[in-house]
């Protein structure tokens, strides 16, 4: 093989894959020009109800489901607590002999407060009714240093 042949080879090589990259550049280009733009993201929000409707048509709309669906219903009676079925643990260092006593039920030691106890936090009442009231206050101030 030529040294002259081999580079009119090698240069015709070059020429045919610059054609074909030019070529396909142009045609990509081309789809690019004549694809579709991309689709609108599609919108989920509602519309305005007061472009739908005036004022008035919302005050007859409303006046009219009212009429038709508003039940008024009056019960007389007292809430009755539901039941507990979940003994009251002793609190703090009392809490292992309550274990001794019951010991079918030790595990609730170690075990948060039942939900039907649970309900009735915060909802206690405290009365001061059977408890003695200071006699006096004492006299002077008792946040001040003499």
């Amino acid at each position: 093989m030529n040294t002259r042949t081999g580079k009119i080879r090698a240069a015709t090589a070059l020429l045919l894959a610059a054609g074909l990259a030019l070529t396909d550049a142009d045609a990509l280009a081309d789809d690019a020009a004549t694809a579709a733009p991309p689709p609108k993201a599609l919108d989920l929000r509602p519309p305005q109800i007061t472009r739908l409707y005036t004022p008035r048509q919302l005050e007859v709309l409303i006046a009219r489901m009212e009429a038709k669906n508003i039940e008024e219903i009056e019960v007389e009676g007292a809430r009755i607590p539901p039941p507990t079925f979940t003994p009251r643990v002793w609190p703090g260092i009392a809490a292992p002999f309550w274990a001794l006593f019951h010991p079918t039920q030790a595990w609730r030691i170690f075990a948060p407060i039942a939900p039907d106890q649970a309900r009735d936090i915060g909802n206690q009442t405290f009365t001061t009714e059977g408890r003695l009231e200071p006699l006096g206050v004492p006299p002077g101030d008792p946040f001040k240093n003499d």
